[in-house]
Formats: structure tokens, sequence, C-alpha cells
């Protein structure tokens, strides 16, 4: 976590006042954001955005009344300070902790090491921001410790580098989150030495005062303003229905990248359990007899025991693997559960023996770091258990069970996930606090009721919308181009030629500065192996997903080498930044329909049918709709930024949905080439 104070506060003198004993009209954000207020003195290029007055605004009222608000605001609003400045009023007058969560980890970062300290810098008042990330982000310097005193514990050289390096940057690091870390360790190490509740001595941990976690705690329960991510949000909220929590109190919260909600709670509210995950916890058990559990515990009995487990695990999870990749398509590699079935399932009745076996020897320890330790092995083995049960017993409501197998490793993966998130959220969350902002470019769908679909799939049917446009000026800083002769998608072989020659046709013509979104890996292996070699003689640098480079490295790579064209899917349709010159071409090979053949796809379209619902038009078309136009929200980020959007599926054209689709896009000319 971090902690932003009066101590980050910029050396530009000010005078600071009690934000209470200011008139209403001068402490409104209007005062604040508008022209001549304190955000205008100080901003360097200060430029008043209308739709940015108005959001703040309407989330102002909604802090001030209750209730709960949806504000769609197209990029270049400025959303983090339309609705950080009434945050910081509302924490700051009424003494109400208020929290924002966001999706992903690079606009966490923006808000907290840029927009914060901007703030505090340029506010007549002080307030105090922590960003709190879930335990399992932080490095234990006790857990640290065991580890390196026992390194025999792993048994390949790389891992024992690893938690060297990681012993280093311990004496160094202020905050001990995986995310300072740079490169990240490999998961036997990470799950060795990251903060645990199960191994927590509590004030009696001889680290305590230094632990990374309590630290993080501290300052967020002296925090206004605390920011956390979507997974974090939804744990607190499982933990407040048995009368726990992951958060302090709240009663204001604010969600940015709402868009990526439905999803994030599908599989926060959902249970699953890999293969990799019970043989890597039984590997190393058995390692930890050179430090550690078994050091403590053990003896031949226990070994031979765990020995036996691990065989039983093998077995089960190879039946389940045969299972589903029997019954695999060339659709997709999952396979759905159907309701009532279940497997034979005597890993489950195993864990819990082994737990209860670890508790038993454990008892006689003295030491309570000892104790503690040999608990927590054995509370991760009925975690485990305690999964599988979820899984085979079906005991996640409304949900969908279903494996995934794959052919390259054999990782096989048991899932559950509900259909329908939005009762739950209702419940347990919007129900329960006394104001709720959700926000993001992406949010309605056209029509009518543009934002009818968002708000029935999050139980938000009686929120206020709002539906901010950009400033930016469409219609001279961009095209849609629709090339005329595509063949139907459907047509496979003939549809991927012709993706391959106007990939190659849209890339030569802006020399690269390009990003071409895929909604399937193969669409785009085949696109690359055909295009590259041309670009590549045209001293264009070809850039695919699932090469050597990870997805940050490449968006760095066309940043620094604009002449480039980055080929990607799913992950790259939205949280990307490419301003100015990098990125001058966006083609999106194909609508991002969701695949229609994925068990949770399948669910969701049968329940929508129930409702007396039409699946395409009230769940299929709508979701790809926000999916379009994220991607197409990666061309223009800035007033400078010039390019053409190029969309080769037909369907826009020819289908009778098209002009819904074309509807929803920013308002830039459509030329049919």
């Amino acid at each position: 976590m971090r902690h932003s104070g009066t101590d980050q506060l910029s050396d530009r003198s000010r005078t600071l006042v009690d934000v209470n004993a200011l008139p209403l009209e001068e402490s409104s954000v209007r005062a604040l954001l508008g022209p001549g207020g304190p955000i205008a003195d100080r901003h360097p290029g200060y430029e008043q955005r209308d739709e940015q007055l108005e959001m703040a605004e309407a989330i102002e009222e909604t802090f001030r009344t209750g209730g709960r608000l949806i504000v769609e605001a197209g990029t270049g609003v400025g959303k983090s300070f339309a609705y950080l400045l009434p945050a910081i009023a509302r924490a700051v007058q009424t003494g109400r902790r208020v929290v924002v969560a966001t999706h992903t980890i690079n606009l966490q970062e923006q808000i907290f090491q840029k927009d914060i300290p901007f703030l505090q810098a340029s506010l007549p008042f002080e307030f105090e921001a922590a960003v709190l990330m879930g335990r399992g982000n932080y490095l234990g310097r006790r857990r640290l410790s065991l580890a390196v005193a026992n390194e025999g514990l792993f048994p390949y050289e790389q891992d024992q580098l690893e938690l060297r390096r990681l012993a280093s940057w311990a004496a160094d690091t202020r905050f001990g989150t995986i995310q300072d870390l740079g490169r990240r360790p490999s998961a036997p190490v990470w799950e060795t030495v990251l903060s645990d509740s199960d191994n927590c001595l509590g004030k009696k941990c001889p680290t305590f005062d230094s632990c990374f976690y309590q630290s993080a705690r501290r300052q967020a329960y002296r925090a206004q303003l605390l920011i956390v991510n979507h997974s974090l949000l939804l744990a607190d909220a499982q933990l407040r229905m048995v009368g726990s929590s992951a958060l302090p109190d709240f009663d204001t919260l604010i969600i940015d990248e709402a868009h990526t909600l439905e999803e994030v709670a599908a599989r926060n509210l959902g249970v699953e359990v890999t293969n990799f995950a019970v043989d890597r916890y039984l590997g190393h058990l058995l390692r930890s007899e050179k430090g550690g559990v078994m050091k403590l515990v053990g003896n031949d009995r226990l070994r031979g025991r765990i020995d036996d487990l691990r065989e039983l695990s093998q077995e089960f999870f190879s039946d389940v693997w045969h299972y589903g990749n029997d019954r695999a398509t060339s659709a997709g590699r999952e396979v759905e559960i159907p309701i009532g079935g279940s497997f034979e399932n005597p890993l489950s009745p195993a864990l819990r023996g082994l737990a209860k076996r670890l508790r038993d020897e454990g008892a006689r320890l003295a030491q309570e770091d000892e104790l503690t330790e040999v608990t927590a092995a054995a509370d991760r083995a009925l975690d485990l258990g305690q999964r599988l049960d979820a899984f085979n017993e079906q005991q996640v409501p409304e949900a969908v069970y279903w494996i995934e197998t794959a052919l390259r490793n054999h990782r096989t993966s048991l899932v559950a996930s509900p259909y329908r998130v939005g009762p739950a959220l209702a419940e347990h969350l919007w129900q329960r606090l006394h104001a709720v902002v959700l926000t993001s470019a992406t949010l309605s769908t056209g029509g009518a009721a543009p934002f009818r679909f968002f708000q029935e799939r999050l139980g938000l049917e009686s929120a206020r919308t709002l539906q901010l446009g950009s400033p930016f000026d469409y219609a001279r800083q961009a095209r849609v181009i629709l090339p005329r002769s595509m063949p139907d998608p459907r047509e496979d072989v003939a549809f991927s030629r012709a993706v391959a020659d106007k990939v190659r046709h849209y890339v030569l013509e802006t020399h690269g500065h390009a990003l071409v979104l895929f909604t399937s890996y193969r669409l785009l292996q085949s696109t690359y192996d055909s295009v590259a070699p041309d670009l590549e003689r045209a001293g264009i640098r070809c850039l695919p997903q699932g090469g050597d480079l990870s997805r940050q490295r490449l968006v760095e790579a066309l940043m620094e080498d604009p002449g480039s064209v980055i080929f990607g899917t799913d992950s790259f349709w939205q949280g990307i930044d490419l301003p100015g010159e990098a990125l001058q071409n966006v083609i999106i090979t194909r609508l991002p329909f969701a695949v229609p053949g994925h068990p949770l796809a399948r669910a969701r379209a049968e329940a929508v049918r129930e409702d007396g619902g039409h699946p395409f038009f009230d769940l299929s078309l709508p979701e790809a709709i926000i999916k379009l136009r994220q991607g197409v929200g990666r061309l223009i980020r800035s007033r400078k930024d010039h390019g053409i959007v190029v969309i080769l599926d037909p369907r826009v054209r020819t289908k009778g949905y098209g002009e819904r689709v074309l509807e929803a896009l920013p308002p830039a000319p459509i030329v049919v080439e």
C-alpha cells in the first residue's frame, strides 16, 4: 500500500484553511475546479472542460443527497479529477471515508502518484490518501526470513536466486508489494514469502512494526481517501456478509473502469481450483522437511500420507482432464458440468484428513510461531478441500460449472461462476452505502435506453444516469474506415485471407503506428504469419502478443519505435494508453462478440431468455458494443492525436444491427472504401 499525506506537498507556498470554515460556494467543486480556482491556478495548460464540471457537480449532488449515479464520460473529460475533488471535499467535510475502486494497476498508479500529489499541493486544505491492495500482494518479512534460513526448500537454483534477490530488495523497498518488484518471482517463491493471514502472528510477530501489510492497514485506517481495486472491494463485501471485513468502514464509493465490474464480480463470487495449486501445495509441504512444517512435525508416516495424497490428486485430476479433453470442441477447451453432475471425489476427504493430522502434530509444539506455521499449512489443505467440495457439490448459487483443460501443460481447472451478479451486488454492496458512483468511458450501448444493459447486469435499475461526450474533435481527428469487399466472417478461410490483405494494406498506409485487435489467437497467428515478412521488409517492426515480450513491453516498444505494429487479442482492447504519434491506426479485425460456446456465455444467455429477453439483442450485442468502443478508444487520447479506425468485419454494413453498432462509436466521419 502507498500512503500520501502532507509530506508529499509541493514546496510552493500556500495558505491552508479549514474546509468546514469555507462558505459553501467556496468549497464547491465548481469553485475548486472551475476557472480562477486552485486547480486552474496551478495546473499547467489548464483548459476549462464543461463536461468535467458537469460530472463533478453531479457527483457532488449525489454525495450530498445519497443514491446511485452512473456516469459515462468520454475520453478526455478528465474523469479522475471530476470524482476526486467531490470525494476529497466530502471526506474532509463529513469525516467519512471515501473509497475509489479501479480495475487496472495503471489507473491506481496514475491516481496515486500523479493526481493525488497534485491535488495535495493545490487545494487550500489538507487531506490524506492511501492505496490498499489484497494481502497476497505484500511481502511478509518474517516469512522471508524463514525462507532464506531454509533455502533448501527450493530445489531449483533459479528459485534460490530469486529468493536472495527478494531479500536484497526487501531491505530497500518502501512498500513491499509485488507490483514494486519489477520482475515477478516464480509462483512457488512468492507463495512462500507473501503476507498471509493464516501465518500471521499479529502483534506478537517480531516484525509487526515494520510489516509492510500492517503498515499499509494502519495508513488505510488513517486515510480519508482510500484507493483499492475491484477484487479487494468485492472481497470486502463478501467478508462483511459473515461479520468481517478487508477494508476500514466507508459509506461512499466511486468505481472507475466500471465496465469491467461484472466480469470481476463473476470471478470473485465463484470458485476455482486447479491441479497445479494442489500439487504445488503438497510438493512444498514435502520439501519443507529441510526447513518448515515437515521439519517441525514430520515423520515417515506423515510423509507417506502426503505422498499418497499427491498420487491421489494426480489420479483425480487426470480423470477430470480426460473427461474434459474428450468432450472439448475445436471452439474451446471448456466443458460444462450439467446441473446435478459431479465427480467421485476422494481428494477432499483426504485433504481434510491431512489438515487434522497436521493440527494434531502441531498441538505438541511449544513455540507459537511454529504452531502458527503448521496451522497455516492445515488451513491451506482445508481451503483446497472446501473449494473442491464447492465445485463438486455445486454450492455456488445461480452458477455455471465447467472444466478448463490445456493441452500444452495438462493444466486442469475446475471453475464455478455465477451468471447473475446483479442481485448479489445490490444486496451486499449497493444497499449498505450512502452514495455510489460508477463511471467509465464506455457504459452505454445506444438506443432509447442506452444504460439499460449496464444497469440490469449490475443490479442498478433505479440508478440515475449521465452521459457526457468527449471534448475531442473526432470529426477532425479521426476517420472510421469500412472496407467494402470483405467476406462474411463465417467463411473462415476467405475471411482470414481478406483480413491479412487488409491489415497489410492499412499498416503500410500509415507505415506502422498501428494496433491490430483480434478476438482469437488463431486469427492473430495466421495474420501475423502472412503479413509479417512483407511488413518487416518495409521497415515495420511486427510485435505479436504471445511472443517473447510482455504486454507492457509491447506497448513500450511501440512508443519507442512508432514505425511498428502490435498484434493483440483480448487484453489489448482496453487499459493501454498510446498517445501522440505512436498510434495512428487501430484495426478491428472482427466484432468482439463473446465466444458463444463458453459455458458462462451460454448460462447468461439462457438466463436472459428465461427473463423474457432476447439473448443476442439484450446480451451479446450490448457486450460487443461496449468492448468495441473500448478498442476504438485506444486511438484518440489527446487533442493532438489523429488517425484512422479500420473495421474489417462487414457485418457493421450488412446486418440490421450494424447501424446500432456504428451509432455507438465516437462521432468521426465514416468512409466506405
